[in-house]
Formats: C-alpha cells, structure tokens, sequence
C-alpha cells in the first residue's frame, strides 16, 4: 500500500498519508482507499464567508462519499461534539459531510460497557457525545444508489447506558428491476483519544490499517541479568507452555493417525477397484488372515493354507453383485480338487450400490447378491459376503471383540450367503 491510498483531512504531519487541513483545497476522494476526517479541528464560525465556503466544501465530501463508499473506499471520523453555524438556513453541521443525518447527544462521560486494551481504542478514556439510540439514524440525504437505500448501524463502543460512543454504519440498496442487492463500505465514528494526543491517536489508526506492526528491539545479551518485575515467572510460563504445545502437537498428531487408520475401513462401503482390494487386504490381515495377489490381475486374490487356494474375486458396483462379470469370474478360476480344510471353493467379495448411503445403522440399500447369484454360488460351492458385512466384522473386531474364527468359518465355510 502506498502513500496515496489514505488520505487525512484535519490535520497533518502523519507520514503515511497525504494530509490536508480543513481550510485547504481538498481533492478529488475517489483517489483513496482511506479517508480519515479529524472534526476536532473542523470549527464552526458564525460568519458568512465561512458559511458560503463550508456549505461548498461539506456538499463536495458528502458527494463524493456518497459514491466512492459504495466501491472501495472506507472512511473514519473522528468525533466531536456537535456544532452549527446557527445564523444561516439551511443549517450547516460539522456532520453536513455524511450521507445521512446523525442524532448526537452532546453529554460527558469516562465510563464504558468494557475494556478495549489493543488498537485505536483503548487509548479512549473519555467520551463527549453519543449516538441518541431514540432518535439514531435518519435520511437527511439522498444517497445516488438504487431504489430503495437502508442504513445499518453497528456498535463498537458503548458507555455504561449502553449508547454508543463508537460506532459504525453502512448502507444496503436494493433494486427491484432487476432485483439485486449491495452493501457499501463502512464509515466509522471513532471519539478522540485521550490517553495520547489526537495527532498520535491518527498515527495509530493509520497503522492499524497498514498492519504496520511494532518494531522489534534487538537486545544485547547482558540484558538478560537485569530482571523486570515478573520477567523470571513470565519465563518459566511460556517454557511450561511451550512444553504443553509440545505435548499437545505430538498427541494431536498421533490421534490424527489413529483416526485416520480406523476411519479409511469407511471405504469398504464407498471404494472399488485397487483401493477396495487393498482394504480388503487389511482388513483379512485384522483377522490374521493374509491373501495374496495374482499377477496380472488386480482385483483377484488368493488364500493359500495347508496346502489349501481358495480364489477370491473383489467387486466395487453401482448396483448388486452380478453373474456375468463377478461370480462367473470366480467360477473360471476355481481349483479342480475340492480343498481339503474348508467348505468354499472360491469367495465372491461385493461392495454393493457403492454409491447409495446408508444410515448410522448401515441401512438404505437393496440385497448385494440376487436370487439367481445365490443359486449358482450354492452349486459351484462358492461363498458370498458383502463388503457391509465384512465392515461390521471389523468394528466388531476393533472395539475388542474376539471374531477371528467367526470370520474365518463366515468367508471360507459358508456356502451362499449363509443364511
């Protein structure tokens, strides 16, 4: 952001900005992306020459804000009490520069509904007017947007009669033909500071909307023996915190995995091809079981025990678990010799309607194998098992349920489905 980008009326000498006084000619505002209207030093005089050139000069602001809040421009303002040139109609304010006319109540006060303790605000220790809530906001001007313009007021500050002090307001136009809605930027109302004069107050503002941030003092060594009050305890609290982040970081990292590993068996209900086969291996190997691959073919796998190879075929589908292309697969690799330790003679794996949810219960979709699967499966002596039901095999088997057998005799000596 460069200097150009803000632009300060009401006083001067603030390095990041270029300045102007009320007195000055004040240029075009579209320029800005920031302007910053100081009202303390915006006096109002009973005389007509003032008057004739204010009147010019405030209807120019307020024209120009009129426009330029409606794309990227922000304004400040800071406060003062309300004052008019009261010899001359129409009357002229201090606040003639708004797009809307402003309620002000001129009272005194150091009290507030908090504590505000970084920023522009918490050098505010006083108050000199507040936004009369009763009578609050109205459309003194006509704004040069859409046809139906509403203003929106929102508190930043408040005294203890919950008036605000410090505020902010933007307007929402909506068009009905056609229909669309916007909302400009915002012009804030900011009192004075108190705690540090008004010039340094502006400074301040200007930095927070730069995000200029402090400047790091580099400390020689020696300084470390001179000690403030608190400093050693101040020390020992952030070296106990660093070590609870330490802690916290390696815990959070490792909770990360562990859910990550329980989590992916999720992908028995969702997966196909190569990423099913692979849960699938993982979730054989919970139950101590481990197959092995078949070169060349992917969603294939064997079990191989005591002499025993039992083919196993592994289907991922949008719809149940066919013949032609799932169990007549299984069937063209199935063994000769009938094995000698179980009842099945192939394995047929389906993860049915893969895409259809399912409830918290695993409820929502239709059978995975058909009537006429489940008859040649039977005479082929092949076992049939959903992906579903393997994932509630391994829930059960991760929350310390001892399955391993039921699962082995489920997949290796069940004929069918088994029911």
């Amino acid at each position: 952001m460069v200097k150009k980008d803000i632009i300060v009326i009401g006083s001067k000498g603030h390095k990041n900005a270029e300045c102007f006084e009320w007195s000055d000619v004040i240029p075009y505002l579209g320029d800005y992306f920031y302007i910053i209207l100081n009202l303390k030093s915006l006096i109002m005089r009973d005389d007509l020459q003032f008057y004739s050139e204010f009147s010019k000069k405030l209807d120019k602001i307020r024209s120009e804000i009129n426009e330029i809040v409606w794309h990227k421009a922000k304004v400040f303002c800071i406060t003062e009490r309300f004052a008019t040139c009261s010899k001359y109609a129409p009357q002229l304010s201090n606040y003639n520069w708004c797009p809307i006319g402003l309620n002000f109540k001129n009272e005194r006060g150091s009290q507030f509904d908090r504590v505000i303790k970084e920023g522009y605000l918490s050098y505010v220790k006083e108050w000199s007017n507040f936004l009369d809530s009763e009578s609050g906001v109205s459309d003194t001007y006509n704004l040069q947007k859409g046809d139906e313009v509403k203003t929106v007021c929102n508190n930043l500050l408040c005294n203890r009669a919950d008036k605000p002090v410090a505020f902010s307001i933007e307007f929402r136009e909506y068009e009905l033909y056609p229909k669309r809605f916007h909302i400009s930027n915002k012009i804030l109302f900011l009192p004075q500071t108190t705690k540090i004069d008004i010039s340094k107050g502006i400074d301040c503002l200007i930095e927070e909307i730069l995000c200029i941030p402090k400047q790091e003092i580099n400390l020689p060594s020696w300084t470390e023996k001179v000690q403030l009050v608190n400093e050693a305890e101040l020390v020992k609290k952030i070296g106990e915190s660093e070590d609870i982040l330490k802690s916290t970081k390696e815990n959070l990292e490792k909770y990360r995995k562990e859910l990550d590993s329980l989590t992916r068996f999720k992908g028995l209900l969702t997966a196909d091809g190569d990423t099913l086969v692979a849960l699938i291996d993982e979730a054989f190997v919970l139950f101590g079981i481990k197959l092995e691959p078949v070169e060349g073919y992917k969603e294939d796998r064997i079990f191989s025990h005591k002499g025993d190879k039992i083919p196993i075929e592994v289907k991922g589908l949008k719809g149940s678990i066919p013949l032609k292309g799932g169990l007549q697969q299984l069937i063209s690799r199935l063994d000769r010799e009938d094995p000698r330790n179980y009842k099945a003679h192939g394995v047929l794996i389906g993860n049915h309607y893969k895409e259809t949810p399912l409830d918290g219960k695993l409820n929502g979709r239709s059978v995975p194998f058909e009537p006429n699967v489940i008859e040649q499966a039977k005479s082929w002596k092949c076992c049939l098992i959903s992906t579903l039901e393997i994932f509630e095999f391994v829930d059960k088997k991760l929350s310390g349920e001892d399955v391993n057998e039921e699962f082995r005799n489920r997949v290796f000596n069940t004929i069918g489905i088994g029911k």
